[in-house]
């Protein structure tokens, strides 16, 4: 799980989300880990889940965990709550520290 968050911090040090991601979405975020999760786990021969528990703690952090009829994904619950999807990136960036902070 590591190498992914490495990879995101990088992107988001650099400011390089067009350069990876195609533009600024977590839509597009999200298919970029997709592909970078099949390609660790086809060269690696193991299962490798994407920052297990994330979306339980984005349930969370929205408040929505006793919410039976949610359905979302992560990516989805946080682009709902932004008005843009610039701001739903950096929604997640703020989420995903929190995320990292609650599991070490």
């Amino acid at each position: 799980m590591n190498d992914i968050i490495d990879v995101i911090m990088d992107i988001r040090k650099q400011k390089r989300e067009l350069m990876y991601y195609g533009k600024k979405c977590l839509e597009d975020m999200k298919i970029f880990f997709s592909g970078y999760m099949y390609d660790e786990q086809k060269n690696h021969k193991m299962k490798i889940e994407f920052l297990p528990d994330l979306q339980k703690f984005v349930l969370e952090y929205y408040d929505l965990n006793d919410n039976e009829k949610i359905w979302q994904s992560w990516d989805n619950i946080i682009s709902f709550f932004n008005s843009t999807d610039e701001m739903a990136v950096e929604e997640f960036y703020i989420i995903l520290d929190l995320y990292l902070k609650s599991t070490n």
